[in-house]
């Protein structure tokens, strides 16, 4: 009987480190890897009988050592977006640690069928970053799957009929739950949850785990606002709107600590000031979320392990020829602050 073939995974476990450490002990970055583990390493691939598969041998010897980074946006200014911003950073800073550069492509969804410059992009791997609708995401997965290149997607789950995909992200869902859950220990019986019109896989499962925690309730209700961005004046008209007809909710959700920061400016405006009249919670904590006052009730993010995590996977891929593992999941943290 034909032995079955040893990954790196498989190396992985025997020694107790992370498929990269094997990854890096394999292809020579042992300025990567302490002396005692990478002999543990070796050890273990001379004994399982670790061998490269045929197809990362031949993606090798025509490695370019670039990542490109697509973001499907209809903002013009993606970069400044904080999440993207963090993710970039870890991608930058991880795939530079393993000797990799990186390419970044915006990409806006009005002028997808004639977007060519990814096209022309000679790397070695993709990490994706989609917003919109179902079918512009999919025009743009078949366009690059046409490459030929492994692709990792973030903050979106991959069919597992897609073998070189992976997901990396964040549990969003289980963060809008925490956030709704926490709200209503506090006596929110109605939420109103405020998110942009444009859609991202993300801020759908946060409004999902919302949801979920509103249903397992008893008298509570949640409505959805769309404001036509994420931007401060859209959220506070939308939100002005949505008050001048008579609503007051006991707390509101934002989708984003932007989005929360501008909301927090219409309550007080109006004597509504949170957490006393209504509570308030955002999303992320980036860096910017330390320097408002009073500090907002928030989920943070790891959006730069994800960048990293997903440097990672796309790297052991291309050394090994498949991903060790098709959707990554980093878990999520509530913060407490002072507006709930």
């Amino acid at each position: 009987m034909a032995k079955n073939k040893v990954t790196m995974k498989e190396i992985a476990a025997a020694v107790d480190v992370s498929v990269m450490t094997v990854s890096n002990v394999i292809n020579g970055r042992d300025h990567l890897v302490g002396e005692e583990t990478r002999r543990r390493v070796a050890a273990a691939i001379d004994e399982l009988g670790y061998r490269p598969s045929a197809a990362a041998r031949a993606l090798r010897s025509s490695r370019t050592f670039s990542i490109g980074f697509v973001v499907l946006y209809d903002e013009r200014k993606f970069l400044g977006d904080p999440f993207i911003a963090a993710l970039a950073d870890g991608l930058c800073a991880q795939l530079a640690e393993l000797g990799y550069s990186l390419t970044i492509q915006g990409v806006f969804t009005d002028e997808l069928s004639e977007a060519t410059a990814f096209r022309r992009m000679e790397t070695d791997g993709l990490c994706l970053l989609l917003s919109g609708s179902q079918p512009t995401k999919y025009n743009l997965h078949t366009l690059l799957k046409s490459l030929r290149q492994p692709i990792v997607v973030f903050q979106e789950s991959v069919e597992t009929t897609e073998p070189d995909m992976c997901a990396v992200r964040q549990d969003d869902r289980a963060g809008g739950r925490f956030l709704a859950e926490h709200v209503m220990a506090r006596g929110a019986r109605s939420i109103l949850m405020v998110v942009p019109r444009v859609e991202w896989p993300a801020i759908s499962e946060r409004v999902a785990g919302a949801r979920e925690a509103v249903a397992a309730s008893h008298g509570v209700t949640m409505t959805l606002l769309a404001a036509d961005s994420e931007k401060d004046a859209d959220v506070q008209r939308a939100l002005s709107g949505y008050l001048d007809a008579g609503h007051t909710p006991d707390a509101v959700l934002a989708a984003n600590d932007q989005m929360a920061i501008a909301a927090y400016a219409v309550l007080s405006a109006r004597g509504l000031t949170p957490p006393n009249e209504v509570m308030l919670t955002g999303f992320n904590r980036f860096d910017f979320w330390r320097y408002f006052q009073p500090r907002i009730t928030t989920v943070a993010s790891p959006a730069e392990q994800l960048g990293s995590r997903a440097a990672d996977a796309l790297c052991q891929r291309i050394d090994e020829g498949e991903f060790a593992d098709n959707d990554i999941v980093l878990p999520v943290e509530l913060i407490q602050g002072e507006t709930t």
